[in-house]
């Protein structure tokens, strides 16, 4: 088939795939997320949050204990979906440790996409923390400036970004900023350079990288390699270790974070992301050209340059470069960090966000039975992450079926704080509101659905489903009065709801007088499931398992 070259070969940082990455975010907006073609789910989930939200959440006391007046900032970058940062804040202002009240903060929220920061004042959970709370959000890309556009609120200055404390946030980002190649062989420093070529096929999605094929060469490097001191040093540095290497460089991204670390307040940078955070680097390229465009990023060397401004880093104790999270952290001259490194090196050193990930996995691929203690450990162990929820309901419900034991206030309360986690808007996943009330009503606990279905509906609107759960047990709480008003105001919305359920005949009136004096097993819940928005919680070989 015919090839069409993009270019002669040129400097990484210069070369075409950042091109096409900037088309794809460009074009796909949101809807990268939601179709599941770029993967979120290891940064974007509750534990993740809760380990972020206890680093930062030690940063803030630092900076109020030691004296500090300006408030923080806290800076998401690639904010995506959005759901990470509601799931971050979530957990930093409803769970700070015992006594404490939530410190004082601002959040700028920002992606690079106009389509995606638009996206986020649609969903209504993220709308409320704008109108109503610490939440900002905005255009910004990483380069070497500062520069924040189509602000939700006002105008921000550079300097409003730098002369306060920041927490950084950056998650699945830094591996799409544009950097260097550098190969080293026998103590000799090469550029690699790149050109691209693509098989043309009529069937080809524009947006289809895995067509595409490198092409690299190396061209030797006078000393100094680049125009960082900083950098050239840990390059001399690898140059000692005695394997040929491919080296990412990421000078735009150390460009950008030098903005804050030259500044006179304490910085923390929180990152997950495909890295190394030892100089274990492999031969070949870590370009990566599949459903989406990446590079490995160079934690290591970002590491080396926190320690030349005065800071430190955290990262796990066994090195993975399929996914890593590292702690970044300078002190000012005023003010220290030590609760931050404390807090860093408990919740990253020895167990870490990728080890609750491959238990998560682990328990998702369990096929037996689950029961109740088994349900409630996994669900602390994900910080009652909603997407886990979800995939536990159909468990619960068996053993709310089958008579086994459960806690009722555990259930309760593990099922709430999921349900108060939830962005379905931003995943793409389903709400899970009807869910948890199909649940609650099965196991009797008419109040608690009652309570869910209060909060659920002015936001989630007022279903079918989620009228008649509702109606149930209101009816079950001996209101029938309020039981009666929610069934005409469900017939009216869909006079042909009840097509399929037997017994339930005749006149509105009619189908109301006989809901209200049904027995409970008449009263067709499973018919409920089978409408359900989540009605993939039916059956238990429909669900999608934890990724």
């Amino acid at each position: 088939m015919p090839k069409k070259i993009f270019g002669s070969p040129q400097p990484m940082s210069e070369s075409a795939p950042w091109d096409l990455l900037v088309d794809f975010y460009r074009e796909r907006g949101p809807e990268a997320w939601r179709s599941g073609k770029v993967p979120h789910r290891m940064t974007s989930n509750g534990y993740l949050a809760d380990v972020y939200a206890s680093v930062a959440g030690a940063f803030l006391r630092d900076w109020s204990q030691g004296g500090g007046k300006e408030t923080p900032l806290i800076l998401e970058v690639g904010g995506g979906s959005g759901l990470f940062a509601w799931l971050f804040l979530n957990r930093l202002m409803r769970h700070q440790p015992t006594g404490l009240a939530a410190p004082d903060f601002e959040y700028l929220l920002t992606d690079a996409a106009t389509s995606n920061v638009q996206a986020w004042h649609e969903i209504p959970r993220i709308q409320r923390l704008v109108d109503n709370g610490p939440l900002n959000t905005g255009v910004l890309k990483i380069g070497g400036e500062i520069s924040v556009g189509a602000s939700s609120s006002r105008t921000w200055a550079e300097s409003e970004l730098t002369s306060r404390p920041v927490v950084l946030i950056a998650n699945y980002v830094l591996d799409s900023v544009p950097c260097e190649m550098i190969r080293i062989r026998d103590g000799r420093v090469f550029q690699e350079l790149i050109a691209l070529e693509r098989v043309d096929r009529q069937d080809a999605a524009a947006d289809d990288f895995r067509g595409l094929k490198p092409r690299f060469e190396s061209r030797e490097l006078p000393q100094p390699y680049t125009g960082h001191a900083g950098v050239n040093e840990v390059l001399d540095g690898y140059r000692e270790l005695p394997d040929e290497m491919c080296i990412p460089v990421p000078l735009e991204t150390i460009a950008f974070l030098e903005n804050f670390l030259k500044s006179d307040f304490p910085f923390l940078m929180l990152a997950g992301d495909l890295a190394y955070t030892t100089p274990e680097f492999e031969q070949e390229p870590p370009l990566i050209l599949s459903d989406y465009v990446a590079c490995t990023v160079n934690f290591h060397m970002l590491g080396k340059i926190f320690e030349r401004w005065g800071g430190g880093t955290t990262f796990a104790q066994q090195a993975d470069s399929h996914f890593a999270v590292g702690a970044f952290f300078k002190p000012s001259q005023s003010v220290d960090v030590p609760l931050t490194r404390e807090a860093a090196h408990h919740c990253l050193y020895h167990f870490t966000p990728l080890d609750a990930h491959s238990i998560e996995g682990a328990l998702g691929e369990h096929s037996g039975k689950l029961y109740f203690r088994t349900i409630c450990a996994w669900l602390h162990l994900v910080r009652f992450d909603p997407h886990t929820a979800g995939w536990c309901l159909p468990h619960l419900v068996r053993i709310v079926e089958e008579g086994e034991p459960f806690d009722r206030t555990i259930l309760r309360e593990s099922l709430l704080e999921a349900y108060r986690c939830e962005l379905p808007e931003a995943s793409g996943e389903k709400s899970l509101d009807t869910g948890i009330a199909y649940l609650f009503v099965k196991a009797r606990m008419y109040e608690e659905t009652v309570q869910l279905l209060t909060m659920s509906m002015p936001e989630r609107g007022p279903s079918a489903e989620r009228l008649y759960l509702l109606a149930v047990a209101e009816k079950r709480l001996g209101r029938e009065k309020e039981a009666s008003r929610l069934l005409f105001e469900l017939l009216e919305s869909e006079p042909g709801y009840w097509a399929a359920m037997p017994g339930a005949e005749g006149t509105p009136t009619e189908v109301v007088e006989w809901l209200l004096s049904a027995e409970e097993d008449d009263l067709h819940l499973d018919h409920i499931m089978l409408r359900l928005s989540v009605a993939e919680f039916s059956r238990l070989d429909a669900l999608e398992k934890p990724a």
